[in-house]
Formats: structure tokens, C-alpha cells, sequence
């Protein structure tokens, strides 16, 4: 067996010269000149043309190597004696075998198997064909029986992720790919995160999909890790493909922006007024925003308030709406697969506007019947949200039956 590109000589034809029969003569000068055998001034066809057995046992070792050298370029017009007699042996070689190309041994078949299995990710290069030798107790034939290799090719296209989990760094949502155009052979896709579009340090995404099917779901919350490609195998019964096709991950997310919220329920421990936000800059599988009061960032003990339609962008809160116990407004983004996890939110200013030291003197001296001034001092805090003063008669001190 020789390996073609590097001109090395390795086991099958180990065995010395004189053990060698070539059987093509004729091709000898083409083969040297297509291995480029200047290098081994010792080893050209003219040195080997009218050399006896006697001079050729005479040789150097090292002219003896380069003319081994010499005839492992004739390719199939080599003959191994180690070739097991009733076998045939089983090689791929260029479609120029006869004319200087190289053979490569893949292996060797009793009589009556007529089959060799050929390991997955088998180098082609620079081989066109598989040649097929039969052997006798004497010797290998000298003309093989050819065929042409079709090398198959079936990889996925047009990777495409829809990303639904509107989460920075979280992944969720679909992805889907064109199936290939050669795809009998397909039995089953792998999908995997990867940090290359090579596949480098890869982590599968659930299960093999089968070839009727060209998308898979991406669980929602994935993490994103330090990963950067999506990447698509495809599997035949033997194994599956080593270079795959792949597609950056573009993570989507979205999230409100620049909420604001200015309590105009003047009591303290109650809100009311209106809520506002901004949309992020790609909004494009955003449905809705749903809007809580949650105890604090992360949405602990959250109340839904209201959900608003992609848009609308603002969310009214009833007047005398009680705080406690939450402290912020959040606002969740909403894809069509799920709501986000990580909300936008902002810490709520209770506003509280009382006045206070109010002071009356009765001048109606007349029983059941008041009249007089009635004064009071401006609130201290959030004054500039007052824009004046409702004074009523009550029943009680928290304004019944006013």
C-alpha cells in the first residue's frame, strides 16, 4: 500500500525488491516523471531499464528504497506476493491506473464473499475508482474490474433559526433547514449547538429528527452559553456526516424600554395614572406585553394588571389601586411561544400629597349650622402634582358619607 501524496513506502510492499514483479514496464518512465523523481537521480528509468537480477541485488539500501519508490508510482502494475491465494484484492485507484497513477489497498475478500465493508469518513482524494483484482495461489491479475465512484453528497441548506424567547442570552423557538437534494441515503438529522460552524465543542438539541421532517423545536431558556452556530448533520445507516452545515445564532430578544409611571392617586399607599414604555428596536416577534405589580426586579409575588396589544405601548391603573406589598411595575415582553422570563421594570414612587394643621372657628352661632373659614397647610412632599383642593363635609374622619 502506498500513500500517493507523500511518495512513502509502507507495509504491503515491504518486502525487497527482487519479492516485486512489475508488470508494466512500459509506464515505468511516465510514473517516475509523475512522481517528480529528480530528487532520486539513482532511482530513474534508464538506471532500472537493463538491470539485471545480479546488479539489482547489488544495489545500496538507499537505492533500492528510491527504486521501490520508483515502482510504487505504476500504481496497479505492482504485485504484492503476501496476497492471500483464492482472495481477491480490493483497491481504489485513479481512473489513470495504467498510466502512472497510484492504488491504494482497502482490503482483501475470501471467495464466496464477494463484499467489503468500507469505514465511515474513508479519504477519496485523489481516487476515482474502486478496482477489483482477482488472486490466485501464483498471482493477482493485472487487469482489475473498474467502477466508477459516485461520492455522495447529501447535506441540509438554508439553516434558519425563528428565535421566541425574548430573553438576552436565552435561546428558544425553531429552527429549519432545506433538506438535500440527493436525500434517499438520509435516515435521520442532528442538530446541535456549536461554537464554530465546524461543530467545535457541540452540544445536540434534543433528539435525532427524522428525514421526513426539516425543523426542530429549541426549548425555551436554553442557555446560550459561549456558543455562536446552529449546525445540521445529516446520518445514513453507517454514520453520520463530519462537516456540517450551520447559521449564527442571532439571539433574539426584546424587551420594553424606558417605562414610565407617575403615581397621580395623591394618598399614600394607593397608585393610579398611567404606564408607559418604549418599544426595543426589533419588536418583530413581539405579540404583546403583559404589565404586573411585583414585589421587586425579578417579579416575586406578581399581580397581573393588564395585557396591551403590540403598539399601544401604555396600560391604565384604576386610581386607588393598593401598593402593598409590591414595590415595582414590570412590563413582560410576549412572543408567540412564551412570555420572557426577565421583565422590565421600574421601582414605583408612592405619591402622597395630605395637607395638613387644618384649622376651623365656627362663627354661625346657631345650633346644627356652621360657617366660618376653614384653612390648612400645603402638603410638603409631591406639591407639584396638587393642582388644587376639594373640601366636603363628612361623617367620619376617613371621609364617609361625604
Amino acid at each position: 500500500q502506498f500513500d500517493c501524496q507523500h511518495d512513502v513506502v509502507v507495509e504491503r510492499f515491504n518486502e525487497t525488491l527482487n519479492d516485486t514483479e512489475v508488470l508494466d514496464m512500459s509506464n515505468r518512465t511516465m510514473a517516475l516523471e509523475g512522481l517528480g523523481l529528480e530528487e532520486y537521480p539513482e532511482a530513474n528509468s534508464s538506471n532500472f531499464s537493463n538491470m539485471t537480477d545480479e546488479e539489482e541485488e547489488e544495489e545500496s539500501d538507499a537505492n533500492t528504497s528510491a527504486r521501490r519508490l520508483a515502482y510504487s508510482g505504476l500504481g496497479v502494475a505492482l504485485h504484492s506476493p503476501n496476497v492471500m491465494a483464492g482472495n481477491y484484492t480490493i483497491g481504489n485507484t485513479s481512473i489513470a491506473a495504467f498510466s502512472g497513477s497510484c492504488l491504494s489497498l482497502l482490503g482483501t475478500a475470501r471467495h464466496g464473499t464477494n463484499s467489503i465493508d468500507i469505514p465511515a469518513d474513508s479519504q477519496l482524494a485523489p481516487f476515482t475508482h474502486f478496482a477489483i483484482y482477482s488472486a490466485s495461489a501464483l498471482t493477482e491479475q493485472t487487469t482489475p474490474t473498474r467502477h466508477k465512484i459516485f461520492d455522495m453528497s447529501a447535506s441540509v441548506s438554508d439553516v434558519e433559526y425563528i428565535g421566541q424567547d425574548l430573553d438576552l442570552n436565552e435561546l428558544g423557538g425553531l429552527i429549519f433547514w432545506i433538506p438535500p437534494l440527493h436525500g434517499e441515503l438520509v435516515m435521520a438529522y442532528s442538530v446541535f449547538l456549536a461554537e464554530d460552524i465546524l461543530g467545535k465543542a457541540r452540544s445536540q438539541i434534543g433528539e435525532d429528527v427524522a428525514s421526513s421532517v426539516n425543523q426542530l423545536a429549541v426549548p425555551l431558556e436554553t442557555p446560550r452559553a459561549s456558543y455562536s452556530h446552529f449546525v445540521v448533520y445529516t446520518k445514513s445507516n453507517l454514520a453520520e456526516q463530519s462537516t456540517p452545515v450551520g447559521e449564527n445564532i442571532l439571539d433574539e430578544a426584546a424587551h420594553a424600554m424606558d417605562i414610565i409611571f407617575i403615581d397621580e392617586d395623591l394618598d399614600s399607599g394607593e397608585v393610579g395614572g398611567t404606564i408607559s414604555w418604549r418599544d426595543c428596536e426589533d419588536v418583530s416577534e413581539v405579540t404583546h406585553y403583559s404589565v404586573y405589580l411585583g414585589y421587586n426586579v425579578v417579579g416575586r409575588d406578581r399581580s397581573l394588571m393588564g395585557v396591551v396589544a403590540i403598539g399601544t405601548n401604555k396600560f391604565v391603573v384604576s386610581v386607588d389601586s393598593v401598593l402593598s406589598p409590591f414595590t415595582h411595575v414590570m412590563v413582560y415582553a410576549s412572543s408567540a411561544l412564551a412570555e420572557q422570563t426577565t421583565p422590565t421594570t421600574l421601582l414605583i414612587s408612592d405619591t402622597s400629597a395630605s395637607v395638613s394643621d387644618i384649622r376651623y372657628v365656627d362663627k354661625d352661632l346657631d345650633i346644627a349650622e356652621v360657617g366660618g373659614s376653614i384653612s390648612w397647610a400645603p402638603p410638603v412632599n409631591d406639591v407639584a402634582r396638587v393642582q388644587g383642593y376639594y373640601v366636603y363635609l363628612a361623617s367620619g374622619a376617613l371621609g364617609e358619607q361625604r
